[in-house]
């Protein structure tokens, strides 16, 4: 018997998961991308339609605004893991894309935050605000919070952009600061 379990474990409960019904009209069960010991971790909402195509979190639009910003602060791969709260898309034949249920994300909450204490990682980055509701209400620690890129990409806002980078700013400084500690 193993005493710490590991981020394949969890993948592969997660895999076999039908506690809700959108674990069934998925693709591909959405885990993570990323670092195994990184000292920051991206959570997002729940996967996109080329998530759900690719099995991976954050690869389309958003995805590539999201990796802009991540190097553009600096943070090399190892530095860094991205995730969801959700690890399948939500979606019904009557929404393509909606925000997770409250029983969508008690089922899979319990996935991520055992993500979490194996990745242990210095600092979880809420990425949009369902995800900062359900991380807070965990009782994530050491979290911040950015604008999800979607909303960047999808604002008239011509102060979007910018919140959306100043963000990543705050989140530079952040790291500087868990760095010289």
């Amino acid at each position: 018997m193993r005493l710490m379990e590991t981020l394949e474990d969890i993948k592969r409960e997660a895999e076999q998961c039908r506690k809700c019904p959108i674990g069934g009209r998925r693709k591909n069960m959405v885990f993570m991308r990323g670092s195994f010991r990184p000292r920051v971790v991206f959570v997002g909402e729940a996967p996109g339609r080329q998530e759900d195509i690719q099995g991976l979190p954050f690869v389309g639009q958003s995805g590539k605004l999201l990796d802009e910003q991540i190097a553009r602060i600096g943070l090399l791969p190892e530095d860094f893991a991205i995730t969801n709260v959700l690890k399948c898309r939500p979606t019904t034949p009557m929404h393509d894309n909606r925000i997770p249920s409250d029983d969508e994300v008690h089922s899979c909450m319990p996935f991520l935050l055992r993500q979490l204490k194996v990745l242990d990682p210095k600092i979880v980055v809420s990425v949009g605000n369902v995800a900062k509701y359900h991380l807070t209400k965990a009782g994530v620690k050491r979290q911040t919070h950015i604008i999800h890129p979607a909303a960047t990409l999808h604002s008239r806002d011509p102060d979007m952009k910018k919140a959306f980078e100043e963000g990543f700013d705050r989140l530079k400084t952040i790291i500087e600061k868990e760095a010289s500690k």
